[in-house]
């Protein structure tokens, strides 16, 4: 009879990448050091920054979905290569396993999403936009403009085809098609001047879908903020409004 005890269980520990200084890249898609990047178009990372970069391809240039976990709370962002800044092996928690748990997406299809940059203030109110330039921008410039609210940008189109008019039809619609190429490009920049004008500033970059999905992205990762248009909840007394929220997404005193 053999008495040997048995063999301790050889099952390794799963590892992760932690950002441990974001790069250009992985600060241009919000990435922030802490932040563990669990999966890659939902398939689990190995814990080597190796089998990471081959996630993106032979040349390493095909965008890729990362699964992000920031505290207990995940979210997905589109990167276009792996050079995201220094990355280390992370054996995770026992907490941090059932967050990543909670947050499992299943197979993400990046050619299907685009990133949204997220902009919020101190009250907790945000505001996005999709990084990609809207195809509406070029082909209907004054509607983008109002659904972006950019009323002033909106308002200096309009006054430079009216100047342009006396010109001729043909002379206003070369100035209204120039102008709407300008739109379409300068887009997101006049966006983010407009929303920091406002007081937002960037806070996140989620990807997604739409729109819906993108909402519904930053919910998860920031569930106590509201977007800057949304409604006014009615409420019977001023005890039921929920107390603004300070940089860290916390009640403030």
């Amino acid at each position: 009879m053999n008495d040997a005890p048995n063999p301790p269980d050889q099952t390794p520990e799963p590892l992760y990448l932690g950002v441990e200084a974001p790069a250009s890249h992985g600060r241009e898609i919000g990435l922030r050091a802490g932040d563990l990047v669990t999966a890659v178009n939902g398939i689990p990372v190995h814990g080597t920054e190796d089998n990471f970069r081959d996630r993106f391809g032979k040349d390493h240039a095909r965008a890729c979905a990362l699964n992000v976990l920031r505290g207990e709370r995940g979210f997905i962002v589109l990167a276009a290569h792996p050079d995201l800044g220094r990355l280390v092996p992370v054996t995770p928690t026992a907490a941090q396993l059932r967050d990543i748990a909670r947050n499992v997406t299943g197979r993400l299809y990046p050619n299907r999403m685009v990133n949204w940059e997220v902009y919020r203030n101190r009250a907790g109110q945000y505001d996005l936009q999709p990084l990609t330039p809207s195809l509406l921008a070029l082909v209907a410039a004054p509607l983008w403009l109002v659904q972006m609210r950019l009323w002033a940008a909106l308002a200096m189109l309009v006054g430079v085809v009216v100047i342009a008019i006396p010109a001729g039809a043909i002379m206003a619609a070369i100035i209204y098609g120039l102008a709407s190429i300008y739109v379409w490009r300068a887009g997101p920049a006049m966006f983010r001047a407009d929303r920091r004008a406002a007081g937002l500033k960037p806070h996140a970059v989620i990807a997604a879908a739409n729109e819906r999905g993108a909402h519904r992205g930053f919910a998860e990762l920031d569930p106590r903020a509201r977007f800057v248009y949304e409604p006014p909840a009615q409420t019977a007394g001023s005890e039921d409004i929920a107390p603004p929220l300070d940089a860290a997404g916390t009640p403030a005193s």
